[in-house]
């Protein structure tokens, strides 16, 4: 998969079918349109002539080999993509763009047609595609989905809309979720049963610490810190994999005013991690001369910081070069050899 190629931001939302990514779009948009940016919202399937083909199916009105559907939800993605005025031009000129549905659904919804074997050439079909610059995911029981597209939709049920369908549906969101995060995508697992302005809430906040922070880093500065500070880099996976918390960003933390004195520091960064409802951060100070790191664990006082406390060790030593560990794979940056059970 390739990375976003403009100045825009890409943003996905995902869930099963009720759970409020429809809702979450364009309201998000506004709260950015309001901030002086420019966004665009799209959906898949879209109106092309690869989606126009997939909503027959959906609607029941004929059936579809389970692979014929999968092949058509990607060509009509790459052609949302690299159309004349589709995603990639716009992000190219700068646009924000907000899909509502994006690859992770298919990884979730065609994916139950598919068999292990299969899941591989799934991933291929993708190959061309934009990673995200975030995913959120709306977390949502496969009951209240069903009771959110009941109260609205009188006449018909599209085929994934029915509760044994959308159990299955969320276990494959929350396998794909688990190894895209794996290979470094941003996914944000959000709790999506909460009011619609608390749910609103939680997108806002991420995006704001994400893109509109001046003292955030980028991915190339991010980059730059872990591998100067490979082991705060390892403490980062365990607490994802660990405690289900996916990073957020990482802020910048000035220099004290007296750093050679009592409780004084060289500065330093934060590291920000979003729970489903909860944002909670680790502050690392420098301290003797850029050689260790002080921890310390803040958020919400629940259980969730006391787990993160107990992760934390108090200081972090600086490694040598050679002392550095390889995570993935010798560090070759190839992400299929990655995705072993796709």
């Amino acid at each position: 998969m390739l990375l976003n190629p403009g100045p825009g931001k890409l943003i996905a939302m995902e869930g099963l079918d009720g759970a409020g990514t429809t809702t979450q779009s364009p309201r998000l948009a506004q709260w950015l349109r309001d901030r002086g940016k420019r966004v665009y919202i799209t959906r898949e399937p879209t109106p092309g002539a690869a989606g126009m083909l997939i909503r027959p199916f959906l609607t029941r009105r004929f059936t579809l080999d389970g692979k014929t559907l999968t092949a058509l939800f990607a060509a009509d993605r790459i052609d949302h993509l690299y159309a004349e005025g589709g995603v990639v031009e716009r992000l190219q000129a700068g646009e924000w763009v907000i899909m509502d549905r994006y690859y992770l659904s298919s990884f979730a919804y065609q994916a139950l047609a598919l068999s292990p074997e299969e899941m591989r050439w799934l991933w291929y079909l993708h190959e061309p595609c934009l990673v995200p610059d975030v995913t959120f995911f709306l977390d949502v029981p496969a009951w209240t989905c069903v009771d959110r597209v009941s109260a609205t939709r009188a006449f018909h049920f599209e085929i994934y809309e029915n509760i044994k369908a959308l159990e299955k549906v969320l276990e494959k969101y929350l396998d794909a979720i688990r190894r895209f995060r794996s290979v470094e995508q941003n996914i944000q697992v959000l709790d999506g049963t909460q009011p619609i302005e608390g749910v609103e809430k939680g997108i806002r906040k991420r995006v704001e610490m994400m893109f509109l922070d001046d003292t955030s880093l980028s991915s190339q500065e991010q980059q730059a810190l872990w591998g100067q500070w490979p082991a705060l880099n390892e403490l980062r996976q365990i607490i994802e994999s660990s405690l289900d918390l996916a990073l957020i960003t990482v802020k910048k933390i000035p220099e004290s005013v007296n750093p050679r004195g009592p409780g004084g520091s060289k500065g330093g960064v934060q590291l920000e991690f979003g729970g489903p409802t909860e944002i909670y951060h680790v502050v690392a100070h420098y301290t003797d001369y850029y050689n260790k790191l002080r921890l310390r664990p803040l958020g919400k006082a629940d259980d969730m910081l006391e787990q993160l406390k107990k992760i934390c060790p108090t200081t972090l030593p600086r490694r040598r070069p050679e002392q550095e560990l390889k995570l993935f794979d010798g560090g070759t940056g190839d992400e299929r050899s990655n995705l072993a059970g796709f």
